[in-house]
């Protein structure tokens, strides 16, 4: 009798799991038809106007910042298409910075697949992030912004030091002084 008492409470026990794990699964069902986007979705905006941005983001996405050359004028890709361009990446800190693939290459390019998350989809099967100007490439710096990068760079350079073991940059001079790298 005890041993059908037991396998009556385990009975009971599955069936409480199992009709909670069949709500859960249609309730996350019903919130997801809920949240669907739709035509008139809206975004929210702060207080200003400008869209609220807060929250967590993943920037894991196989989306290039830049429009490669080979889609120069494509924005989004096929289903097939972005297949296709998602099996020929390089792997690791090749994908960011060109390199054969050889061990070496990889060092050279700062890290490994284990400091990035690379993703392996593209946004929508857009060929790159930057959406506007429309050939998805970063627009030249302005003569303005040339030269105060200009003179950034040169004021950088007056403050180093001639002597290879005290060379910084002001940046660096001033995170040196702080009481916690003393």
């Amino acid at each position: 009798m005890k041993k059908h008492a037991q396998w009556a409470f385990c009975a009971v026990v599955l069936g409480i799991a199992g009709s909670v794990t069949v709500r859960e699964v249609q309730a996350q069902a019903a919130a997801m038809e809920r949240k669907a986007p739709t035509a008139q979705a809206r975004v929210t905006r702060l207080a200003d106007g400008r869209p609220d941005l807060q929250g967590v983001w993943n920037f894991g996405s196989a989306t290039p910042l830049e429009r490669p050359p080979q889609f120069a004028d494509k924005p989004v890709l096929t289903g097939a298409e972005a297949e296709a361009y998602l099996k020929n990446l390089p792997d690791g800190g090749c994908r960011f910075v060109k390199c054969d693939g050889s061990d070496q290459g990889k060092l050279e390019s700062a890290y490994g697949d284990g400091w990035y998350d690379v993703g392996t989809r593209l946004a929508e099967n857009r060929t790159s992030l930057i959406v506007d100007p429309p050939n998805g490439r970063v627009p030249p710096l302005t003569p303005e912004a040339q030269k105060k990068l200009a003179e950034l760079r040169a004021l950088d350079r007056a403050h180093q030091s001639t002597d290879p073991n005290k060379r910084r940059s002001p940046i660096a001079a001033s995170l040196a002084s702080t009481p916690a790298h003393r």
